[in-house]
């Protein structure tokens, strides 16, 4: 099976957070994002590690996952509904966790040709040779739509919806749950551009009054600027700013 549902993140300000920050304070924070992407695969659960510690279940997560400098990729072993029902709800869980509260991402889950290549071994007294590579379609053309986005956000391609209406029905049963219809701001705009799938940033009842806008905007503006990364260029404050009108789509 070489088709398969691919979601694709990066880190914005990711490159302002290495080069402003020393690799101690790197190494400490780091750790966040290991975080993110644990709670996102275990979906929220939880177990006991040990007395007072509790650590992300991955225990029944079937999703691949790889972490490379800026960039996290979940993919499904296969297409069925129930693969799209998991990367769904991980993919939703990530962004809106690393958007409200740790580091912004943008990204695009993609329904498309990905095969995955894994090698691990050791190559003498302390060397290794590790291999988890991706290629296909699939993984590219998710990387280039993620990549043409302007704003902290994702959007669920086409390829992901039309694949849904072929074989499981109407898409909006299944994705009306984690998502809503949205234009979404790009860099390159598209001719006759219409709403798109996006995933939500608002969970409890899909409103926000004023108080909890106000909070939330103020939580994601800090987020944009944490760990010294830099939010004063015209290109960032078009991003933050299309951000907190994709939120305020909410009230």
């Amino acid at each position: 099976m070489s088709k398969r549902f691919i979601a694709y993140f990066d880190y914005l300000g990711f490159k302002d957070f290495i080069m402003n920050n020393p690799v101690e304070y790197q190494e400490q924070y780091i750790g966040h994002i290991f975080r993110d992407i644990e709670n996102a695969l275990a979906k929220q659960q939880f177990k006991k590690a040990s007395p007072g510690l509790m650590v992300p279940n991955l225990q029944n997560s079937k999703l691949h996952c790889i972490n490379f400098s800026d960039t996290v990729l979940f993919y499904t072993n296969d297409d069925s509904l129930d693969s799209l029902k998991e990367i769904l709800e991980v993919a939703d869980i990530f962004n809106w966790q690393c958007i409200d509260f740790f580091f912004p991402v943008r990204g695009c889950l993609y329904y498309g040709e990905c095969v995955d290549k894994r090698f691990n071994t050791k190559t003498g007294n302390t060397g290794t040779y590790s291999v988890n590579s991706l290629i296909g379609t699939g993984l590219i053309n998710a990387y280039l739509k993620a990549e043409n986005q302007s704003w902290a956000g994702t959007v669920i391609d086409d390829t992901v919806v039309q694949y849904i209406a072929a074989n499981f029905g109407n898409p909006n049963s299944i994705l009306s749950s984690h998502a809503k219809m949205y234009i979404v701001p790009y860099k390159e705009k598209l001719e006759k551009q219409t709403e798109e799938w996006v995933f939500n940033l608002v969970k409890v009842n899909g409103t926000l009054n004023d108080v909890a806008f106000e909070n939330m905007e103020k939580s994601i503006r800090e987020n944009f600027g944490k760990h010294n990364k830099g939010i004063d260029s015209p290109r960032v404050k078009e991003i933050i700013g299309n951000t907190i009108t994709f939120l305020k789509s909410y009230t």
